[in-house]
């Protein structure tokens, strides 16, 4: 059924072979010559692939020396199957190993797919919450993450948002301070910004003052309709115009002059009043502004 033959041959004559008839036998021709015989002979193990003189087919040969076998003279066992036989399992052993190959490549891919998703729904996460926490939601946090790569990432990022939060949270509680106080002075109070223009005031001098609701954004003329404030304070800013280039960059040669002192002037109101004004200059960024008290 597996089409293997068996050969016996003693003194280089076939004596017992499983495909051919016991008459035929005492008549083969002589085995002596053939190839797997000759190697069996020095090596003790021969092979070879031929055609069957005998049965007129292609077999692959295989024989080894048999000298010490009970009940039987020294020779040579032999096994032979046909050529396509062995063709058919070699083709079927390729076919097996390309289907491992395919089911293998399949496997790795969608393995591989799932990995590479669940990583990048990690990182898509930590792009969504960092742009959160640049957008300034400082609250975001990143949550913990399986994967060891990303790990000292999550953690980077969740410190850096709580030490924003941290320090706006001081920030806040400052303003709020600043803002009580500000507010809470019965001196009216005006900052000037190194372009002229009102960048803020305290409630008193907008009673002072009431003819702008909100005057940040004008100039101290359209604030109060006081041209000798006006006159000031372009005579301050331009000292202090004074210590920078013409490309807004600080002169080196003034950088290290003694910081503008504060001066006090009066200014006359519409309805005769006199007020003192004290003009006390502080740095901001790259240049001063200047704070009039009233």
């Amino acid at each position: 059924a597996s089409g293997v033959r068996f050969s016996y041959i003693v003194k280089d004559r076939l004596v017992a072979d499983s495909s051919v008839p016991y008459d035929d036998v005492l008549r083969s021709v002589y085995h002596g010559d053939r190839p797997e015989i000759l190697e069996a002979r020095n090596k003790g193990f021969g092979t070879d692939e031929r055609s069957s003189e005998t049965l007129g087919r292609n077999f692959l040969y295989a024989a080894t020396a048999a000298d010490n076998i009970p009940g039987l003279e020294p020779g040579f066992i032999r096994l032979a199957q046909p050529s396509f036989i062995i063709s058919k399992k070699i083709s079927r052993l390729y076919v097996g190993l390309g289907l491992i190959f395919i089911a293998a490549f399949l496997g790795s891919g969608i393995l591989c797919t799932f990995i590479v998703r669940a990583i990048m729904k990690g990182a898509w996460e930590m792009v969504a919450t960092s742009k959160a926490i640049g957008d300034g939601h400082y609250h975001r946090r990143l949550h913990p993450t399986k994967w060891r790569e990303l790990q000292p990432l999550v953690a980077a990022v969740n410190r850096m948002a709580e030490n924003i939060e941290t320090q706006l949270d001081k920030l806040e509680e400052q303003n709020g301070r600043w803002s009580a106080l500000f507010n809470g002075m019965r001196e009216g109070v005006m900052v000037v910004g190194r372009d002229g223009r009102i960048r803020s005031c305290n409630k008193s001098a907008r009673r002072m003052f009431p003819g702008l609701e909100n005057p940040v954004g004008f100039s101290p003329m359209e604030a109060t309709m006081i041209p000798e404030l006006q006159e000031q304070v372009d005579a301050l800013c331009a000292s202090e115009a004074g210590e920078f280039g013409p490309d807004g960059d600080r002169d080196k040669d003034r950088e290290h002059e003694a910081p503008l002192e504060h001066r006090v002037f009066c200014v006359s109101l519409p309805d005769s009043r006199h007020i003192e004004i004290t003009s006390v200059p502080f740095r901001h960024g790259n240049g001063r502004e200047l704070v009039l008290v009233f």
